[in-house]
């Protein structure tokens, strides 16, 4: 009967430790048994998959001000943020003095485009980009007017959102061409768009209900 899997494929060697032929008893022979149950506790809660997220889109009022989930939203990423420096010496080596906040400004969500949504992943966009500037050139005033805020949630195996962002005011800044082929028989479209935004902050994620306690019903 072959030994059960105390980790998943690959969770070690990531950690940097060797890879590992003789099973779970020579695993803790390596490491030692109170490293094992330390990583045995980080993950008791699962492991965050790459697949399991949401993207909800709150429109601006000009675009009713609706909040939208996409849940045929293939493929996005969660932003990075930095600092800007200045070098600057006093004396001895150089210091590097933080003096502003960056964000990358972009995030690209790639939409799966159905009969059913092309005006949820294409169209409602390109109607926002024209409030946003007209036919004639005339740009609408005040910002507030034409953005609204993303938030894309992780969640863990029970659905459960664990960790997220929120991005202000957003807006597409471009609808990215979509590319046609007969030899893509098997495929189906993709639609690309650009959202620029301001600045992004850790989303408040509510903890998840408690378990349920014991049942305490009594039967007469």
């Amino acid at each position: 009967m072959p030994e059960p899997q105390l980790f998943p494929p690959g969770f070690l060697e990531d950690q940097g430790f060797p890879p590992q032929e003789e099973g779970p008893a020579s695993i803790q022979a390596s490491m030692g048994s109170g490293q094992i149950d330390k990583i045995v506790e980080s993950i008791q809660g699962g492991l965050l998959r790459p697949t399991k997220y949401t993207c909800k889109l709150t429109m601006p009022n000009l675009m009713g001000g609706k909040d939208v989930t996409y849940e045929l939203a293939e493929s996005t990423a969660l932003p990075g943020r930095s600092l800007a420096t200045i070098q600057r010496r006093i004396w001895g080596p150089i210091y590097d003095i933080p003096y502003e906040r960056l964000y990358s400004g972009d995030l690209e969500l790639v939409f799966i485009l159905s009969v059913n949504t092309i005006e949820k992943h294409r169209t409602a966009f390109s109607k926002w980009m024209d409030i946003i500037i007209s036919d004639n050139a005339l740009m609408i005033t005040g910002r507030d007017q034409y953005t609204g805020t993303m938030v894309i949630t992780l969640e863990n195996d029970k659905g459960e959102s664990v960790m997220g962002v929120e991005l202000e005011e957003v807006y597409p800044k471009s609808i990215q061409p979509i590319s046609l082929s007969y030899n893509s028989i098997d495929d189906y479209v993709r639609q690309a768009v650009t959202f620029s935004f301001r600045k992004w902050k850790e989303a408040e994620i509510p903890p998840p209900p408690p378990p349920p306690g014991p049942d305490t019903t009594t039967i007469d």
